[in-house]
């Protein structure tokens, strides 16, 4: 069965490369989109979306790799689809999330294969370590998001203070209502127990 590497595409910071398996409305078409740059420790996503253009018997491995110390390491290796039979216009989706190692650099790079098929190693996202102005920058972000969050604890911790400015007579006013209700209650009962004393005592 043929195969091909349809084109690439590449639309802001991304790029789409898309697949063929099989004749015309034959086989599957698939693809893979991806950031063209990234800098060590990013998370990074790649989506990918198949079509199977009629029924099949076909399975989807994918792996990538990066380099690190001028070795190719493995990042990601598993089987989308097990191998099965799939229908004329079946459709997968999936988002992969990569964390690039700090010590990465170079390009990631793709190996994909179906039962009759396999594409690789196609070039992916570019590891790039950040430039001085670029982690100047950052510093810049940081120090804002930092001042930004500062100002809402300040603002918050002001909003406090004047709420418990504001109800703490009513606090006190509470509490002197209570020890007055305390002290009606027990001049009452003193008083009654006088009364029901001498009471008695007259009878006596």
């Amino acid at each position: 069965m043929s195969q091909s590497f349809l084109s690439v595409k590449g639309e802001d910071t991304e790029l789409t490369y898309r697949f063929k398996e099989g004749d015309r409305n034959v086989g599957l078409q698939w693809q893979l989109t991806f950031p063209d740059e990234c800098h060590p420790g990013d998370n990074i996503k790649y989506s990918i979306f198949l079509n199977f253009e009629s029924l099949m018997h076909s399975k989807f491995y994918l792996m990538i790799e990066v380099i690190i110390d001028q070795k190719w390491v493995t990042q990601y290796n598993d089987t989308l689809l097990s191998e099965d039979d799939y229908s004329a216009g079946q459709e997968f989706d999936w988002e992969i999330t990569l964390s690039v190692p700090e010590n990465a650099y170079g390009r990631l790079r793709l190996f994909a294969r179906t039962l009759q098929s396999y594409w690789g190693w196609l070039n992916l996202t570019s590891v790039r370590s950040l430039t001085y102005d670029e982690l100047e920058q950052t510093c810049t972000q940081l120090n804002l998001s930092f001042n930004e969050l500062n100002q809402s604890y300040t603002t918050l911790d002001d909003k406090y203070k004047n709420l418990e400015a504001t109800y703490e007579p009513f606090g006190k006013l509470a509490n002197t209502r209570n020890l007055m209700f305390t002290f009606m209650l027990l001049t009452a009962f003193f008083a009654a127990t006088t009364g029901y004393s001498l009471a008695k005592r007259r009878r006596a």
